[in-house]
């Protein structure tokens, strides 16, 4: 198994000349739910950008890789969308506090 880190999912998913070596590993290669919510902030902060129309949540069903999925990955996901604030805990927390009360 090899875990992706953000800056290749980032040349794997825009077909960067460094994501050659890999092209070959599709179906071997996974992703952390980590990775997604670090793109979020990245494409919040105008730091990175994705394929034109592309949304964060569509890297997860790509061919290339899967996602790795540790107890906390919905966590993760719902996520994504808690845009009001880029600090990872209160997202986290928040998402944490919305199962509690059943929303």
């Amino acid at each position: 198994m090899i875990l992706l880190d953000t800056n290749a999912l980032l040349w794997l998913q825009g077909r960067h000349k460094r994501s050659r070596p890999w092209s070959h590993w599709a179906g071997r290669l996974y992703i952390s739910p980590a990775s997604l919510l670090e793109i979020q902030f990245l494409l919040e902060a105008q730091r990175v950008r994705l394929r034109p129309g592309m949304r964060v949540a569509e890297l997860v069903d790509d061919p290339h890789w899967l996602l790795d999925e540790p107890p906390v990955a919905a966590w993760f996901t719902v996520a994504l969308d808690l845009t009001w604030t880029r600090d990872p805990f209160d997202r986290l927390l928040a998402f944490t506090v919305s199962i509690e009360d059943g929303s």
